[in-house]
């Protein structure tokens, strides 16, 4: 499930939401804290860089053969 194209894609920012600074500073003066950890694994890269290449070399081969 996670191969899939948006589910992939998703998974680069998990939630981008609690990463804005007017959201941090909301919780601050409320006394919460955020302790999330937004690392990125390569591996969710490279699929992402897979999902996208297919997408454009293949849009590029659909234009090709309909010779636009």
């Amino acid at each position: 499930m996670q191969l899939f194209p948006l589910a992939s894609m998703s998974n680069l920012i998990k939630e981008p939401f609690s990463r804005l600074g007017a959201v941090q500073s909301a919780a601050s003066q409320l006394g919460e804290a955020f302790d999330k950890d937004y690392s990125v694994q390569f591996i969710t890269v490279l699929i992402v860089l897979i999902w996208t290449c297919l997408f454009v070399f293949g849009s590029y081969a659909i234009l090709k053969k309909r010779d636009l």
